[in-house]
């Protein structure tokens, strides 16, 4: 079945802005009701949780530099340095 006879953009514009955690709440947005909810609200659910894993991986910082052995993460040398 097409996303669009599922959900309209007004819908969807409402998932994006309430990021809703449950039936109950997909109830609030204007447009999903019982019947909606019901059929599709834990499909929805998941496919929202998946966006949000998605977003807080691309917000993580990046991992710290590993430097080969005997080098700094800045280019510089340990060799020598005191611990």
């Amino acid at each position: 079945m097409p996303p669009y006879l599922i959900l309209n953009n007004r819908e969807l514009a409402g998932l994006a802005m309430k990021r809703s955690s449950n039936t109950a709440r997909l109830r609030e947005i204007e447009g999903i009701g019982e019947a909606k909810s019901g059929r599709w609200g834990e499909e929805i659910l998941a496919v929202l949780a998946g966006l949000d894993l998605g977003a807080r991986d691309a917000a993580k910082p990046a991992s710290p530099l590993t430097a080969p052995a005997g080098r700094s993460p800045q280019g510089g040398s340990n060799a020598g340095a005191a611990p």
